[in-house]
């Protein structure tokens, strides 16, 4: 398996990245991180607006990374090739976290793609989550 990254990512983006490498090991794939495709199987990550080919992925596949923070596009480009992109570094973590996860828990048949869903997707809250603290202290 091919990752295709032509950009610099963020600290957790190169994390979740490294999640995605830990499961196709956990599969016995061979992953190989390149700045250019090669034929096989690839996975082309980035974030839209400032990788190359990401961009172009969207604009052959006729898709458009929604604007709002956070969103993200899992697309099939062809059998072989898989876009994950964010609209920013958030995005772009919560992309790769999902294609991870629906890879790791698809068969050990076929291609590792195949378990794989499209989407294109955006918060629907400005906060993901909320966390209340409460002490209960005798005095």
């Amino acid at each position: 398996m091919q990752l295709i990254v032509d950009t610099e990512l963020s600290k957790p983006a190169k994390w979740a990245l490294d999640q995605l490498n830990q499961v196709f090991l956990s599969r016995s794939e061979s992953v190989q991180e390149r700045s250019t495709p090669e034929s096989g199987h690839a996975i082309l990550v980035g974030v839209a607006d400032r990788s190359s080919l990401v961009d172009q992925a969207l604009d052959t596949a006729g898709l458009q990374c929604p604007e709002a923070s956070e969103s993200l596009v899992i697309h099939r480009v062809d059998e072989d090739r898989l876009l994950v992109a964010g609209r920013d570094k958030r995005g772009l973590v919560y992309a790769l976290l999902e294609v991870a996860r629906a890879i790791e828990l698809s068969t050990h048949d076929g291609s590792p793609l195949d378990g794989v869903h499209p989407a294109v997707e955006s918060p629907a809250l400005d906060w993901r989550s909320m966390q209340l603290f409460l002490c209960n202290r005798k005095l």
